[in-house]
């Protein structure tokens, strides 16, 4: 595969998705590949009041499946709005002070 080939399997994954669609396909896509999520950061806040149900049971879902299918479960999501993107900044600071690659 095309990630192996640049050593993929040592980064480090974060998803910066809506929990649904867009958040299971990275996951799995990314995981067919080798490269487990360490991270999951929400544009929305599931739990919000306003925020349809859905979402909420997508999260559940998909860190279901992830633990099911990799034995390691999916990091539940952390809301950052594209406003104020620190805690993501914070994230890979933290991989690149260990060394490592930051993904997402």
């Amino acid at each position: 595969m095309i990630l192996g080939a640049h050593g993929a399997s040592d980064w480090r994954l974060a998803c910066w998705e809506v929990p649904g669609g867009s958040a299971l396909a990275q996951v799995l896509e990314y995981g067919a590949a080798g490269v487990e999520a360490r991270r999951w950061f929400s544009l929305i806040d599931p739990r919000a009041a306003g925020v349809h149900p859905r979402y909420l049971w997508s999260v559940h879902a998909l860190r279901l499946a992830q633990l099911l299918a990799a034995k390691r479960p999916l990091p539940a999501p952390a809301h950052v709005t594209p406003d104020h993107p620190l805690p993501i900044l914070r994230w890979m600071a933290e991989i690149l002070e260990r060394g490592e690659t930051p993904m997402s």
